[in-house]
């Protein structure tokens, strides 16, 4: 586990709401704990081991919102634990602004997952109507590619399950071994 402070002050003029984006979506739990002004406590939980249901915002990073209503300084601690690796980068948005990079980073995954099967339908097609080996080989690569990343940007949560860190790191191996030996195949049939 790892600990981060922040210390939140809002100058006058500056809008109070703001989303604390407060990691990646490889971190399996984060608590945020706030200090308010009066000295009152607020615990909020966060991480992959909380279904998208239960998330302050249903979205595969992890945010947290703030409300800075008055100019008081606020103190925030982060508890960051997983068991994989720890990618911290803790960002403020005005709400306004994590809509803008919340649409351009969904835009971004649609247009990745929306090519890649189309590339997976077309040279399925042409193996199968073709006989096309090499296309064949090129199907399972990207078979392979694509269900990886797809088991890595959150499967778990939008299926509802529970998450088996065994269980992900063997579909993500078996993945890798298809696109490993499908290019493999590829290259040497070509």
């Amino acid at each position: 586990a790892v600990w981060v402070y922040l210390r939140l002050q809002r100058t006058a003029g500056v809008p109070g709401d703001w989303w604390l984006e407060a990691g990646e979506d490889i971190l399996d739990e984060i608590l945020l704990f706030e200090i308010g002004p009066d000295g009152t406590l607020s615990t909020r939980r966060g991480g992959r081991a909380l279904p998208f249901t239960e998330r302050e915002l249903a979205w595969h990073k992890h945010a947290f919102r703030l409300t800075l209503a008055d100019t008081a300084p606020r103190e925030i601690y982060l508890r960051y634990a997983t068991i994989s690796s720890l990618r911290i980068i803790p960002r403020l948005f005005e709400p306004w602004a994590y809509d803008r990079h919340r649409a351009a980073e969904d835009l971004f995954l649609g247009a990745y997952f929306g090519i890649m099967s189309l590339a997976l339908l077309i040279s399925g097609f042409r193996a199968i109507r073709y006989r096309s080996l090499l296309d064949g080989y090129y199907a399972l690569y990207v078979l392979g590619l694509d269900s990886t990343h797809f088991v890595n940007l959150g499967l778990w949560q939008q299926l509802g399950l529970a998450d088996n860190l065994a269980l992900r790191q063997f579909l993500i191996g078996a993945g890798m071994v298809v696109a490993a030996s499908a290019l493999t195949g590829f290259i040497r049939h070509l």
